[in-house]
């Protein structure tokens, strides 16, 4: 029980963690980590409570924790006896039906994506011109500079004619490159599974600010690929200078679509630090430390409780 209530506390105090990432401005690549271990960690923490649930026999070994444990067992022996297999097919239930709901939006977004991939290319086709290459470029014939990119194994970026009329090269170059940093990236699928995640626990405070998060990160990400090969003042160009279409497809990710001014700070910081790369140690141990937090917590719990606990039980003390 306190390894589950561990992993939801973490859920709990997550947003405010991944909020103070986004403000201190740190590289979006451990961001995103963070995230991903932060999810992956509840997961494991609440699929290894379920099995201790379901199979009490199976949990920690009490000779690690022999006080402790002790102490467990006799609170045990005054509750309702199937009680904790009650509890155990209870989170079973509720664990199944919220794997099949992620599983199904998943499977809807996959099949949107190809849908999405079919209209733009029927539609566009006579229209645009063709840029072929590793991952096509569709350039549509409008005034205004646009840009968004479509994931998924067949991959698209529409573009448009004013991005080269109205923008510097670099800065052209600085658009396209964030565009493919995005499905180089996964971004499109990352977002997607945040969505996914925010519907399919609404009442999780991780989950529900997983869809803002996870997009900002991304655009910083693909921003910060863009910078290391053109520059911050390209990319700060564009920034300044895009339109984002008002029909872009909601599975898609625009250029100058979010949170512009987080972005734009944050190439100020990369301009007064150029050279900084992010070191895997960095983006490693943000990873572990994330994953383990509900781990963390949930021991925590389990042994203030037993300490406050254990005094009133006779021959505890």
């Amino acid at each position: 029980m306190a390894l589950l209530v561990g992993a939801l506390l973490a859920g709990w105090v997550a947003p405010a963690l991944l909020s103070a990432l986004l403000s201190a401005r740190v590289h979006p690549q451990v961001s995103l980590v963070t995230w991903l271990t932060l999810v992956t960690g509840i997961v494991l923490a609440s699929s290894i409570a379920l099995i201790i649930a379901l199979l009490p026999g199976h949990g920690p070994a009490p000779q690690v924790i022999m006080m402790l444990h002790s102490c467990l067992t006799a609170i045990r022996h005054g509750g309702v006896p199937g009680a904790e297999h009650l509890a155990g097919l209870l989170w079973l239930a509720l664990v199944v039906f919220g794997a099949a709901r992620l599983a199904v939006r998943l499977l809807r977004y996959r099949r949107h994506q190809g849908q999405l991939y079919v209209r733009h290319r029927g539609a566009l086709d006579w229209l645009a011109k063709h840029d072929d290459g590793p991952i096509p470029t569709l350039w549509l014939p409008h005034e205004q500079p646009m840009a968004y990119s479509i994931g998924g194994p067949e991959a698209l970026i529409i573009a448009t004619d004013g991005l080269v009329e109205r923008l510097p090269y670099d800065s052209v170059q600085a658009v396209l490159e964030h565009e493919r940093a995005h499905v180089r990236g996964h971004h499109h699928l990352l977002v997607a599974v945040a969505r996914a995640l925010a519907a399919t626990l609404p009442w999780l405070p991780l989950a529900r600010c997983s869809p803002e998060f996870v997009g900002a990160v991304a655009e910083l990400a693909a921003d910060s690929s863009a910078a290391r090969m053109h520059g911050t003042r390209a990319v700060r160009t564009a920034l300044l200078s895009m339109t984002t279409p008002h029909d872009t497809p909601p599975a898609a990710l625009a250029m100058a679509h979010t949170c512009v001014d987080l972005r734009l700070a944050h190439l100020d910081e990369a301009g007064t630090a150029s050279g900084r790369d992010v070191k895997q140690f960095h983006v490693a141990l943000s990873g572990l430390c994330a994953v383990t937090l509900p781990f963390a917590l949930g021991t925590a719990l389990f042994v203030t409780a037993a300490l406050a606990v254990c005094p009133f039980i006779p021959g505890m003390s």
